[in-house]
């Protein structure tokens, strides 16, 4: 049976479980299942380019509610305007004498980015992330990944069920055929990107 939707994918992990006792977890299932692999996955298809305002003497802008990982980020029009990451204790050390100027630096604190120097000014910050995958549920029924690796939800989920049921053997099975299933799509993603015209060296970068 193809999978091309939450209701076939519910129906299949009952299918593969042969337990009818569980078929009310396995929506939960599906949404552990799917933490795992936004966790596991960082492709094209999660890649979100958005701009931030920066407001002058403050020092933290909070992030895209989809946020997931950094790709980069930088301030818009500036020189060397590409920010480096840094723990946040180091960063509280740098403001710790609220030096304002062009930020040069960021950490991730709970659900903000913050920034050092502290902005002398308004600035955009050209901000380019990794968002969650779009969660399934009644109202959303597919996503990229679904459509696509759809055995990635499903082994997913399956290892959930059986950590559920305490079955190491299970678990031990279904990890094994889940990380299959991303490295294909990983070698898939790497053949997308790459594939047409060779890379060539530069000096001593790729490019």
């Amino acid at each position: 049976m193809a999978i091309t939707n939450y209701t076939e994918l519910k129906t299949q992990i009952a299918d593969w479980l042969h337990r009818t006792d569980l078929e009310l977890r396995i929506p939960e299932f599906v949404y552990l299942a799917e933490r795992k692999i936004s966790n596991n996955i960082r492709s094209r298809e999660l890649e979100i380019a958005t701009n931030l305002t920066l407001t002058a003497g403050v020092n933290s802008v909070d992030l895209p509610l989809d946020y997931c990982s950094m790709k980069s980020i930088q301030i818009e029009g500036a020189v060397n305007s590409v920010l480096a990451l840094v723990p946040a204790d180091i960063l509280l050390k740098y403001n710790a004498a609220n030096e304002t100027g062009l930020p040069q630096f960021y950490s991730i604190q709970n659900n903000s980015i913050h920034f050092s120097p502290i902005p002398s000014a308004n600035y955009t910050v050209n901000l380019v992330y990794y968002q969650d995958i779009p969660s399934l549920s009644g109202t959303n029924d597919t996503n990229w990944v679904l459509t696509d690796y759809p055995y990635i939800y499903l082994y997913g989920a399956l290892i959930e069920a059986a950590i559920f049921t305490n079955d190491p053997d299970q678990v031990d099975f279904y990890q094994r055929k889940f990380s299959e299933a991303i490295s294909d799509m990983w070698q898939n993603h790497s053949y997308a990107s790459f594939s047409g015209s060779p890379l060539f060296a530069t000096s001593d970068y790729i490019v």
